[in-house]
């Protein structure tokens, strides 16, 4: 990872932060043998990493936590989430998710929100459209997932016990650290969504009005910016990049590390790939270690072999 910009990072910081980030999870009931394989080989080489170099703060899932969102895949998603904890030493409020095409059941979608893309032509009108839509129409199909996070983070003081936006602000030493989550899943209905899919002015915005400049700030969003609705994208990307100094995603599948900036400020975009999608195609997670002192971080990039049984 290049060396962090030193004018975007106070001197509050000062420690050494870091954190573990999956995507792309999968989970379901069919494939059981071969997900399970692929899920205890990670488990077993994540203690492996964080006992040779030390434990991490906090963990991130950038999307996907399901297959297609059903209630009983979230039930694995659940059993999961408390091995990961336990491997990790954390407790349940250092767990970041973010929902994901996946995590929405298709069976439960009204059709209201696509047609937004179509009749709207400026960037304020399809922000306001998506800002005044119904939130239950707006949500149908991660109707499962909103349950799950709501009953698996069931604490009142938990900022994401339900679906984003969310802001989550703790401290690591002395470092300020506010995690924001954001749903990039409005108008995801089948698999010709690229261009077609938005996070809304008004939401990012919203995620981070509760944040300021003495903080690291991280953001937890599924899809690439390339993937949003020009008019979307137009003016959520600067927004995210200006105010952030990570945006952490998923759902390409494949690891990316990118500086994006602008003529103000810049954030380090990493893209996690897939923890599971079959045993024959790459699963891979990362860690990511930041040395605020020095200025400089790195990710150390673990893939799963299935040779020599895993």
């Amino acid at each position: 990872m290049p060396a962090l910009d030193r004018a975007r990072y106070n001197p509050h910081f000062m420690a050494r932060i870091s954190w573990v980030h999956l995507s792309d999870l999968h989970f379901t009931d069919e494939d059981g043998f071969n997900a399970s394989r692929v899920i205890d080989s990670f488990l077993r080489d994540l203690e492996a990493q964080l006992n040779e170099f030390g434990g991490v703060d906090f963990v991130v899932c950038s999307g996907d936590l399901a297959f297609s969102g059903r209630p009983s895949q979230y039930e694995l998603v659940g059993r999961f989430f408390d091995r990961l904890l336990e491997a990790c030493k954390l407790s349940k409020d250092r767990l970041f998710p973010v929902p994901g095409n996946h995590d929405i059941d298709r069976s439960l979608l009204i059709q209201r929100v696509r047609p937004l893309f179509d009749k709207h032509s400026t960037r304020d009108e399809l922000s306001g459209a998506l800002y005044s839509l119904n939130r239950e129409n707006a949500l149908a199909g991660l109707q499962h997932y909103a349950a799950f996070v709501d009953q698996y983070f069931a604490r009142a003081d938990d900022l994401h016990n339900q679906t984003p936006p969310y802001t989550s602000t703790f401290s690591v030493g002395a470092s300020r650290i506010s995690v924001i989550g954001l749903n990039s899943a409005y108008g995801c209905f089948g698999d010709a969504d690229r261009h077609q899919i938005a996070v809304g002015e008004r939401q990012a915005l919203e995620a981070l009005k509760d944040t300021t400049l003495k903080e690291l700030r991280i953001c937890i969003i599924h899809h690439p910016f390339d993937w949003l609705h020009d008019l979307d994208r137009e003016v959520v990307e600067p927004i995210l990049i200006d105010s952030c100094d990570f945006v952490l995603r998923g759902h390409v599948h494949r690891l990316e590390l990118l500086s994006l900036g602008t003529p103000d400020s810049a954030a380090m975009v990493i893209a996690a790939g897939a923890l599971y999608q079959g045993r024959s195609l790459p699963n891979s997670y990362n860690i990511v270690r930041l040395d605020a002192d020095g200025g400089s971080g790195e990710v150390s990039i673990r893939r799963f072999s299935d040779e020599r049984g895993g």
